[in-house]
């Protein structure tokens, strides 16, 4: 089976549950429990799924089973077999799925080669290794949350990926099928509150002491409070904010009413710094009796120019039922009663571009980053970076199951044998030293050690440094070639690439765009460009620049190559050449600088490849017509005189 089917089959089971109109029983948990299975009717294929693909069940400890083998039905999964030794499991697996195929044992499961897939919801802490087991009998990997609950789990999970290829996917139910979560989604990113500043999201939970198991209240076997519930808000979080990396500020547990239990927490809370926005998540077992539900999931999306509410499961004293929204922005406040499900999300789930958390392990690995008690006290660092992945096209279904990692809680300060540390980059922050002369004339964009290009963003205001760039200034593009920290005579600047969409604009001036998003980091560097409405992603190689275009769906794109200017936009040539050759999406060519630190004249050569091909190429300087034998060997080349403009431009399809 394809990469892209086997991604499409868990995806597609969860917005397929939406889009064909299920009952809003199968969105939601218990009205009295957070984990007992839904009484509706059982799922089946929706009309959407594509394909048939025979999946298994190995851990049936949390109920959360039911939600996650529905959805994979949905999506087209045929459930073959499954593995339980607790008979009041087997009664009840088998009462809602019929007479399916009991396994004698987990490996004859993993053995079974028609199987692609196994699903589990086992005691937490046995999840990770379960899935490890089962990419490495070749099939990939569906848990419930928390996935994984240990720093050494999570390092061994990641291994597992790399060695077998193979996905280990986990279910976020409370993004992903909760109606009114799926709208706030779409509503953030279609911009109808602007840029997302933070996200507070209180999920309080009924703690049903009596039904509980004995593993519940271990957090050695659960992961703790900010592990296993937790990592809901946290996938919501980085989803809802955009933030690629992010990390736990300070984060707190406690056991205020369960001295029965003295490991338990009943408590916790974190604050969230991402590259997209900030966050405050609490969570809590002090769900009161008197309420009608598990529990008052509440989520507070603020932006800037608006802010969503969502009372997820119940309106105390207000509305009936769940799935609540309401909306303040620029043309009022309204209230969206998503209760019905697919009616009222049917178009956030078919009409949004994919996107997915993607990285090394499942968004429960990232939870795995420990929880910091109470006890311990302090802010604490998670570590790891998060990062997200945008698809191109509408109803790519990527974005329906966290295929990657989401953030939990913070590894306490300082923590012993088995801590995963920041990697040593991951304290660089390039935009110190960007202002000018003696505030360092530093560059924001990223460079490999020893590396011959240096990438990074370009500005033409009076405040510019030396090196290229005013923090608080538009855009006119992106240069390849710029000095550090030295100031004196401006100097480089070489072979600027301005993205863009609408009418062409090639003077340097005429193209600026004022940015967002910005983000820079040692490894990379991206940034939105607000005119355009295009985002733009820049890493290094050691003699190379790779660039990501993303542009909007609809209207002209446009690459412009600004062969002949340097920093500020000024004119640094002594003569230039740019040779086109568009069946190959290639341009190559040189200038020859003038007015650099060097009183010589030096040329420098570039070569730039596109990876779409173009749909037109010109040049704004003159064309040397070859002889006419020879015009179909060599591809179109413009010269520009010592003192003029040269500029290629490729357009997009």
């Amino acid at each position: 089976m394809s990469d892209t089917n086997r991604r499409g089959l868990l995806g597609l089971g969860l917005t397929a549950g939406l889009a064909a109109g299920f009952a809003a029983d199968a969105f939601a948990q218990s009205a009295t429990r957070g984990d007992a299975p839904t009484e509706g009717a059982v799922a089946k294929p929706a009309p959407e799924a594509k394909y048939r693909v025979p999946f298994a069940v190995i851990g049936m400890d949390h109920n959360h089973i039911y939600g996650i083998t529905d959805a994979v039905i949905r999506g087209g999964g045929v459930l073959t077999a499954f593995y339980a030794t607790d008979p009041k499991q087997i009664a009840m697996f088998r009462k809602r799925y019929g007479d399916i195929k009991l396994a004698r044992s987990e490996q004859e499961i993993l053995d079974d080669r028609a199987i692609k897939l196994v699903c589990s919801a086992a005691v937490p802490v046995l999840r990770a290794p379960l899935g490890i087991r089962v990419m490495r009998a070749g099939k990939d990997y569906l848990s419930d949350k928390a996935a994984v609950v240990t720093l050494k789990q999570l390092a061994d999970v990641r291994r597992a990926i790399r060695e077998t290829g193979r996905k280990f996917a986990i279910m976020y139910s409370e993004r992903l099928e909760v109606p009114a979560a799926v709208m706030a989604g779409q509503l953030v990113h279609d911009g109808a509150i602007g840029h997302v500043i933070q996200t507070i999201n209180l999920a309080p939970h009924r703690l049903s002491a009596s039904s509980r198991p004995d593993w519940f209240w271990d957090p050695a076997r659960n992961g703790g409070i900010l592990t296993d519930v937790g990592s809901h808000q946290a996938d919501q979080f980085v989803y809802l904010t955009g933030s690629k990396r992010a990390q736990v500020l300070a984060s707190q547990t406690g056991n205020f009413g369960n001295s029965a239990h003295p490991k338990f927490e009943d408590f916790g809370d974190m604050m969230l710094s991402g590259d997209g926005g900030a966050g405050y998540v609490r969570v809590d077992w002090f769900t009161p009796d008197g309420l009608s539900t598990w529990g008052d999931g509440r989520l507070f999306i603020l932006g800037t120019e608006g802010y969503i509410e969502l009372r997820k499961y119940v309106d105390i004293a207000g509305r009936p039922g769940g799935n609540h929204l309401l909306i303040a922005d620029k043309k009022g406040t309204r209230y969206l009663d998503c209760s019905e499900g697919a009616a009222a999300v049917r178009t956030a789930v078919r009409d949004r571009p994919g996107r997915t958390h993607v990285g090394g392990a499942g968004s429960g690995g990232r939870a795995a980053r420990g929880r910091a008690r109470a006890d311990r006290g302090g802010a604490c660092d998670s570590g790891e970076a998060m990062t997200a992945r945008r698809g191109a096209a509408a109803c790519t279904v990527l974005h329906v199951i966290g295929v990657g990692v989401a953030l939990a809680a913070a590894a306490p300060a300082g923590a012993g044998p088995g801590r995963d540390p920041l990697p040593l980059s991951d304290y660089v922050d390039p935009l110190i030293g960007t202002g000018d002369d003696d505030e360092g004339d530093t560059i924001p964009g990223p460079t490999l050690p020893a590396g011959s290009i240096h990438p990074s963003p370009n500005t033409i205001t009076a405040a510019t440094s030396n090196a290229g760039y005013d923090r608080v200034a538009p855009l006119s593009g992106f240069a390849q070639l710029h000095t550090q920290g030295s100031g004196g005579v401006p100097s480089y600047g070489t072979f600027l690439v301005s993205p863009q969409t609408g009418p062409l604009a090639t003077t340097e001036a005429e193209h600026l765009s004022p940015k967002r998003d910005e983000r820079a980091r040692a490894d990379g560097y991206r940034v939105t460009l607000a005119r355009y409405g295009t985002n733009v992603e820049i890493a290094p190689a050691h003699h190379a620049a790779l660039y990501r275009f993303t542009f909007p769906n609809s209207g002209d794109a446009h690459l412009l190559f600004d062969v002949t200017r340097k920093i500020m936009g000024e004119l640094g040539t002594a003569g230039s050449e740019v040779t086109l050759f568009p069946e190959q999406g290639k341009i190559v060519g040189r200038v020859r600088t003038r007015h650099y630190w060097s009183p010589a004249e030096v040329d420098i050569w570039f070569v730039a490849r596109v990876d779409a091909k173009p749909t037109a190429w010109e040049s704004n300087a003159p064309t040397s017509a070859p002889p006419a034998r020879r015009a179909r060997a060599r591809p179109p080349t413009s010269r520009c005189a010592p003192g003029g403009r040269s500029a290629a431009r490729v357009a997009s399809p």
